[in-house]
C-alpha cells in the first residue's frame, strides 16, 4: 500500500517522463513536493500530505525527511529505480529516480487531488533546476525565511519552513464567501 506521498512522486515521475525528461533528481522531486503541498494549501485552503510530511530550511531551499523516505520506499519496493550520474556541471553526483513499474496503485489519491497534482506538475514539470529553485524560493514561506535570514545576517538552516502561513488565494476566499 502507498501513501499519498509516495503516490504524488510517482505520478511526478510518469509526468516527467511524459514531457521527455527520462529521470528526475532528488532535488527535483523535493522541490516538486513542496510546491504541490504549498500549492494545495493555497488554492485548497488545506494540506494535501497532511501534518506527517515536513519541510526544512536547507542550503538548496525546502528539503523533506518524509519525501526522502518515501522515495526509499519506492526504491525499496522495487516501483521506483535510482542511481547516481556524474554532473560536472553542479560538481555532486546527481541522484537519479524513474517509475519502472506502470501498476503502481493510485488509490489513496481522490480524483480531484490527482487533477490538482497534474496541474501543479504541468506548471513546473518542464523548469530546469535553476527556474524551479527559483519558483521554490518565491513561495510565501520560503520568503518569510529569507525576510528573517536577511534580518539576522545569516542563513537560518534546518529551520522548520511554516507552511500555515501559507494564505488562501484571495480568488479562492472570496468564491468561498460567496
Amino acid at each position: 500500500m502507498t501513501t499519498k506521498l509516495q503516490e504524488a512522486i510517482c505520478v511526478a515521475l510518469k509526468k516527467g517522463q511524459e514531457h521527455g525528461k527520462n529521470n528526475l533528481s532528488k532535488f527535483e522531486i523535493l522541490k516538486l513536493m513542496y510546491l504541490i503541498e504549498t500549492e494545495s494549501r493555497k488554492y485548497a485552503g488545506i494540506s494535501l500530505f497532511g501534518s506527517d510530511v515536513e519541510f526544512i530550511r536547507h542550503v538548496n531551499g525546502p528539503i523533506s525527511i518524509q519525501v526522502f523516505e518515501a522515495i526509499n520506499d519506492l526504491v525499496d519496493h522495487g516501483i521506483v529505480q535510482r542511481w547516481e550520474a556524474e554532473n560536472i556541471e553542479y560538481g555532486h553526483a546527481r541522484h537519479c529516480h524513474k517509475l519502472v513499474r506502470d501498476d503502481v496503485d493510485i488509490s489513496q489519491l481522490t480524483d480531484g487531488e490527482s487533477v490538482f497534482i497534474d496541474s501543479v506538475l504541468e506548471d513546473y514539470i518542464g523548469l530546469n533546476i535553476s527556474s524551479l529553485k527559483s519558483v521554490v524560493y518565491q513561495t510565501e514561506p520560503m520568503s518569510r525565511i529569507q525576510n528573517e535570514e536577511a534580518e539576522v545576517g545569516h542563513t537560518l538552516l534546518n529551520r522548520k519552513v511554516d507552511l500555515n502561513s501559507i494564505a488562501l488565494d484571495p480568488d479562492v476566499a472570496e468564491a468561498i464567501a460567496q
